[in-house]
């Protein structure tokens, strides 16, 4: 599994939409759409910043990284949605369940892997 076909899960279109506007407007577009399930606005303009846009500027304070960088956004993004996907197939409640609460699938397996987190159990 790669960034590639983490965008294609968000974008439910096997990876139409990256190939259709190019990798960095499809990660604006993902994060976007992570915001939208989750219930989130981000908006700049917003007096008190969404949760999400509090995480990603403590993040990038520490790391010293710019407001503007892309590629830093897209990583911590990309490494929460990993690990919200792995609850989804672990929840019964979730339309994405897949008895992940029982035994991890493949995708889940890959996704500790990249996580660097333990595989036994639910995510």
């Amino acid at each position: 599994m790669d960034a590639m076909d983490l965008l294609a899960v968000i974008h439910r279109d096997g990876g139409h939409h990256t190939s259709d506007v190019g990798v960095e407007q499809s990660v604006l577009d993902a994060i976007q759409i992570i915001h939208e399930m989750r219930g989130l606005s981000c908006a700049d303009d917003i007096e008190v910043p969404c949760a999400a846009k509090q995480h990603m500027d403590a993040c990038r304070a520490e790391a010293g990284v710019p407001d503007d960088d892309v590629l830093f956004t897209w990583i911590v993004e990309s490494r929460q949605l990993l690990r919200e996907v792995i609850g989804w197939h672990a929840d019964p409640e979730s339309p994405d369940y897949n008895d992940c609460d029982k035994a991890k699938c493949a995708w889940c397996e890959h996704a500790d892997k990249v996580l660097g987190e333990p595989k036994n159990g639910p995510g």
